[in-house]
């Protein structure tokens, strides 16, 4: 296990996430423009929408080893075990909360609930893991410099 101070805090995983939707934002509001604007139907667009959440979301996680946000401030998100990225299938299961947005609006209110409830159980008493990471056996920690 790694040292809890070398886990991202409540505070720090909370501006993590805001920063993530601001950059998700950009990404899928400029993608999702240059298709309405260049006469792609609404349908396309949405499956396009779609494949960049998934992309996003669990290909961030699982080929880089952490979220954009995470990657900028310094962090990567692995198997508490392992040490290693997380499998697609943790990552999938660390990450329900967002997936489920694929669902016009019951997935929009599941997912806004489960970000609370994630974030709420990010503290000490947890060592600083989320029901999410433990959920998927995962740890956001401090990335260390190479050598």
């Amino acid at each position: 296990m790694a040292e809890i101070s070398q886990r991202a805090g409540q505070d720090a995983r909370i501006g993590m996430a805001i920063l993530d939707l601001f950059f998700f934002s950009l990404i899928s509001g400029s993608f999702g423009g240059a298709l309405l604007s260049g006469g792609v139907d609404e349908l396309s667009t949405f499956i396009g929408g779609g494949i960049i959440m998934l992309l996003y979301v669990l290909g961030t996680e699982c080929w880089l080893g952490a979220s954009p946000a995470k990657l900028l401030m310094g962090y990567t998100v692995r198997d508490v075990d392992t040490k290693e990225r997380l499998s697609l299938t943790q990552s999938a299961k660390r990450q329900w909360w967002r997936l489920v947005n694929i669902v016009p609006g019951p997935g929009t209110f599941a997912s806004w609930l489960g970000a609370g409830v994630h974030a709420c159980t990010i503290s000490e008493k947890n060592n600083r893991r989320g029901t999410h990471d433990e959920w998927a056996n995962a740890e956001v920690v401090k990335k260390h410099p190479r050598k």
